[in-house]
């Protein structure tokens, strides 16, 4: 089989980023028979070079043909759902004609049921369900998208992936009447770098705190401004630490910083 793996994460684009390169890597280093077609917009400039090799190839395409048209036509219910999946057939007969069977999406993408082939859709979480307070998952128009993608996405998928049990649960509390249990899978994230993978020689540790100005000891929390994120939370446990441990924390150029007291 050819499976086309679409791939809309860059860089900067945090958990998604990081489950997309695992998701990679652990499928380039699978002894398989079937083929693979690593899919990407032309501006995307994530670093992909590594998983080439027999069976890997790579397609580019146009961000313009990629999305669909006069949607709202194929909607119903309360303009949210659809019934069918496909509804960009060049970008369906594009695919086609390269082989290309089955898709999977390492994030989630309307473009999974738009493009009519048969996919696999991994769900991270549903927050504009359990948390709607949040701005970033809900306000404007965004609960509306999140629900269009999530909703038409669970009902058309082969299979759905999600992280655990409990994201499972929460799939199906939300859109059971669009799947089955059987159609969910929990795949454990794993995350793409760990620790144990690289040795740091000591002039290597020297370049790098030296890089980003490091003390000894610091604090790293690498996560967008969100209210979700927690950082209100963080900040007060910082204080914790200070009031209650005597383990001073000042800022210094947006980072965290500890150092105990009486430590020079």
């Amino acid at each position: 089989m050819k499976i086309g793996i679409f791939i809309s994460a860059d860089t900067n684009s945090g958990g998604i980023y990081q489950y997309t390169t695992s998701v990679l890597q652990a499928l380039h280093g699978w002894d398989s028979d079937h083929e693979f077609v690593i899919i990407r917009f032309q501006e995307n400039q994530l670093p992909l070079d590594e998983f080439s090799g027999p069976g890997w190839s790579t397609v580019m395409i146009d961000p313009r043909m990629a999305q669909s048209r006069n949607v709202w036509r194929s909607l119903s219910g309360d303009g949210l759902d659809l019934q069918d999946r496909g509804l960009n057939p060049e970008m369906e007969s594009f695919l086609r004609s390269r082989g290309v069977e089955l898709l999977l999406f390492p994030a989630p993408s309307q473009f999974c049921f738009e493009w009519g082939l048969p996919y696999i859709l991994s769900i991270h979480d549903l927050q504009h369900r359990l948390q709607p307070e949040f701005p970033e998952v809900s306000a404007g128009r965004i609960w509306k998208s999140r629900e269009y993608l999530f909703r038409n996405g669970v009902r058309h998928a082969e299979a759905v992936i999600v992280d655990s049990e409990v994201g499972k649960q929460d799939v199906l509390n939300f859109y059971g009447k669009h799947t089955s249990p059987d159609r969910i899978a929990a795949l454990p994230f794993l995350p793409f770098y760990r620790p144990g993978d690289k040795t740091f020689t000591d002039t290597e540790k020297q370049r790098i705190r030296a890089k980003y100005n490091l003390p000894a000891d610091y604090l790293f929390y690498p996560a967008n401004f969100w209210l979700h994120k927690n950082h209100a939370r963080l900040i007060h446990a910082v204080h914790i630490l200070r009031s209650v441990h005597k383990i001073d924390t000042p800022p210094c150029s947006g980072r965290f910083k500890i150092r105990r007291a009486g430590r020079a």
